[in-house]
């Protein structure tokens, strides 16, 4: 009888899941994720996003479902603002809205009752840099609670982005609880020191 869990058994369950987007399957695919990702590292779990992340590309969007499991049930934050900037990014038909995959994610955000996890989210929408989602951006974080706030300022950047900047400054001037306050202040800080590294 088989007991071990493999990659592509999580590949399985994910596709199983996009093509009948259902709680049953949500449910199956959650229990084999959940498992598998017990049994390896981060880093495996990111790489398979990434991979997962890719065949949607190929495929222009379709079976954007695959990578709800890495926002909804990873443990580790990181990997969640991963999925969600990789979610926000897709669409199947930007003719009709290019926001597609980005208003998915603000309406997870709305969903779970994961305070960090909402935020880590959030913060993946941040982490895209891009100033067409400032609105949207707003809307969610003014809706969030300071937990929520606080991990989604602290989302590590690989980059640096202009409309990315300008957003948590805003944020920044608006907000009246002081420790978001002091993690906004320090997710600019760090952007400003990576800026200076890159020499921009």
């Amino acid at each position: 009888m088989k007991t071990e869990i493999s990659r592509s058994d999580v590949i399985g369950a994910l596709c199983n899941f996009a093509r009948n987007p259902d709680s049953v399957s949500f449910d199956a695919a959650t229990d084999v994720y959940i498992a598998w990702g017990k049994t390896v590292e981060s880093e495996e779990r990111l790489r398979l996003c990434q991979a997962v992340n890719d065949a949607i590309v190929a495929h222009r969007g379709e079976g954007f479902e695959a990578l709800l499991h890495f926002i909804a049930v990873d443990p580790d934050f990181q990997i969640v603002a991963n999925a969600a900037l990789k979610l926000a990014g897709l669409n199947r038909d930007c003719d009709t809205d290019p926001l597609e995959g980005a208003r998915v994610v603000a309406r997870l955000t709305k969903v779970h009752r994961h305070a960090r996890r909402n935020g880590a989210s959030l913060g993946g929408l941040i982490l895209l840099g891009d100033e067409r989602l400032t609105p949207l951006i707003y809307d969610t974080w003014n809706e969030l609670p300071p937990e929520s706030r606080i991990e989604a300022a602290s989302r590590p950047s690989p980059f640096v982005f202009r409309a990315q900047v300008l957003l948590l400054i805003d944020l920044l001037e608006q907000e009246v609880n002081a420790c978001v306050y002091q993690a906004t202040a320090g997710a600019l800080g760090n952007l400003a020191l990576k800026a200076q590294k890159c020499g921009r």
